[in-house]
């Protein structure tokens, strides 16, 4: 449970989201949500890993991973492409704020004065209120443009079947009216939920791949008989080989990646009255299974 430690800490950032709340919203967000990673992703995220290694440049492979959950995140649950691969664009701006309001959120945990820096706006919390700024007028307008589509469409509510419509659907009172406070919330917490934790297993599993390249050859071979591509594939095609069936059939893959995950998980530290706790709980449920097992 949540309690009113963790939602005053939080409330400025998550407001009344799943890692904020208790109760019936909480139950709500959690049984709602439930995505995969995106092609599109998945396929830019290659091109930029097979690039960089065939010019021989050096990576900045956390980084570059973080970003690439940033925009399958949105891509499968916001249908939204956000971009921040590319490295501009307001996809970037809001995907850099949002990062610095985590900071800065977490910074409350360890600053016992926060609260009256938040009063005289100075500091971190003056730098906090202008990340949610940033922050906020780019979820907005994400709904708003959404709420839109969805009320014009012939097709009703199944015109989309992303998350972010089903949430807004359910968001919606018999009048009409949207929450758009609420549904701001929903989105922040999704993201928090999934980016990191994703992003620290991908790095951690291609570090320990690199250490082992026993098991990175079988790994290469296994996903070379579920694919069926070619030794000659370019990073592009054998992206677009990755189907669900594939992936299904990928039982060394995800040993391996349970494996990294014993000594490396994504969630390391819980305390008794940590938004950690509910973090590791809704990654078991959500998240996909290349993340957390």
């Amino acid at each position: 449970m949540q309690g009113a430690f963790n939602y005053e800490n939080m409330t400025d950032l998550l407001g009344d989201g799943i890692f904020a709340v208790d109760g019936d919203k909480w139950r709500q967000q959690r049984k709602m949500a439930s995505y995969d990673f995106s092609t599109r992703a998945l396929r830019d995220f290659s091109g930029a890993v097979s690039g960089a290694a065939a010019a021989g440049r050096p990576v900045e492979f956390q980084g570059l991973a973080l970003r690439a959950t940033m925009d399958s995140i949105f891509a499968i649950a916001f249908g939204l492409d956000l971009d921040t691969l590319v490295g501009s664009g307001e996809g970037t701006r809001f995907a850099a704020a949002f990062d610095d309001a985590s900071e800065f959120t977490l910074l409350r945990y360890v600053n016992a004065f926060w609260k009256a820096m938040r009063l005289l706006n100075v500091g971190s919390e003056a730098a906090l209120r202008d990340r949610v700024r940033v922050v906020d007028e780019f979820v907005y307008k994400l709904i708003r443009d959404r709420s839109q589509e969805l009320s014009c469409s012939n097709a009703g509510q199944d015109s989309r079947q992303d998350m972010l419509s089903r949430f807004i659907q359910a968001a919606t009172d018999e009048s009409g009216t949207v929450d758009y406070k609420y549904l701001r919330d929903i989105i922040l917490n999704i993201v928090i939920a999934v980016k990191d934790t994703t992003a620290g297993a991908l790095a951690w599993f291609l570090y320990m791949a690199c250490k082992h390249p026993e098991v990175q050859e079988k790994v290469r071979e296994e996903a070379a008989r579920a694919t069926g591509a070619s030794e000659t594939a370019t990073a592009e095609e054998f992206a677009q080989s990755l189907t669900d069936e594939a992936l299904n059939k990928m039982h060394y893959l995800h040993a391996a990646l349970t494996e990294t995950l014993r000594p490396y998980p994504s969630v390391p530290l819980v305390r008794a009255h940590s938004s950690l706790l509910v973090l590791h709980s809704f990654c078991v449920d959500v998240c996909p299974k290349t993340a957390i097992d």
